[in-house]
């Protein structure tokens, strides 16, 4: 899932609003599902060797190594080879350069 991060000067009037209403929401959704720790919320249906794609609520660490409970889309695997498979966070770090 895609999370936005706004840095302070990029126009705040939008972009502080817009990641304020995006962090209340995730703090409620992964909040609630925190309670059952690492599991699949939707889909990842198996088929033979392929894992279908879904929603998943896994444990793991932020980028600044506090342990976080996050909500991550899963995008499937085929040809699985071993059971059972075990997933984990990651996070890929974005940075737009913006045109003045």
């Amino acid at each position: 899932m895609k999370i936005q991060i706004q840095k302070s000067d990029a126009r705040p009037w939008f972009g502080k609003d817009f990641t304020n209403i995006q962090d209340e929401i995730f703090y409620v959704i992964e909040g609630f599902f925190s309670q059952y720790g690492n599991c699949v919320i939707q889909g990842c249906n198996i088929s033979g060797s392929t894992i279908g794609g879904g929603i998943v609520g896994l444990n793991g660490f932020d980028i600044n190594g506090d342990s976080v409970y996050k909500l991550a889309k899963f995008n499937g695997l085929s040809n699985v080879l071993s059971w059972p498979i075990y997933l984990t966070l990651s996070s890929n770090v974005e940075n737009r350069i913006e045109l003045i």
